[in-house]
């Protein structure tokens, strides 16, 4: 989870993100700060302007010098080898506000916060395709086994699968991946 992005809307996106996944109370277990590193490699590349975003946006960002062909602790104190590794001639930051989320641990939580809610979940299903109203409007899914679940709402969360996986929704004409 990190918030390190070239497009500040993005940053913005994941720093509000972070503040959710850090309320102990909503996501006990899930966030562990451990903080994130970014390359740096320009002027204008995509890793000084997402350190550009990260500190306009109040992160707490410490910069990595490059290091020469066998950094030391001495280069940079605290990092460990694998890390030394590769800054070697580049340079970078560290990110101290990401971290990772324990994403079945998060999983779980919202499957009983929908069961609380009064919502069912049916495990073991492969949804096949998205089910139309006559106002072409999304009304709920089928699924591989012929099975059909109408809804008042379809929530979508197949991140980077939904371009194959739902090809009908001609996302890659509506939407650009980004790193």
């Amino acid at each position: 989870m990190r918030s390190s992005y070239a497009d500040i809307f993005y940053s913005e996106f994941a720093r509000d993100a972070l503040t959710q996944w850090k309320d102990r109370d909503a996501w006990p277990d899930c966030y562990h700060e451990s903080g994130v590193v970014v390359l740096l490699t320009g002027k204008g590349s995509y890793g000084d302007l997402a350190l550009a975003n990260d500190r306009a946006l109040g992160a707490r960002t410490v910069l990595l010098p490059a290091s020469s062909d066998n950094p030391s602790d001495a280069d940079l104190p605290n990092l460990p080898p694998s890390l030394r590794d590769l800054l070697k001639h580049r340079s970078g930051y560290i990110n101290l506000d990401g971290g990772w989320v324990h994403s079945s641990r998060a999983i779980e939580l919202m499957m009983d916060k929908v069961k609380q809610l009064g919502g069912n979940i049916i495990p073991g299903k492969v949804v096949q395709s998205l089910l139309k109203n006559s106002e072409g409007k999304t009304s709920g899914v089928k699924c591989a086994d012929g099975s059909e679940y109408e809804s008042d709402i379809v929530v979508l969360a197949a991140g980077a699968w939904t371009p194959s996986a739902f090809s009908e929704l001609k996302v890659e004409e509506k939407c650009v991946a980004t790193a």
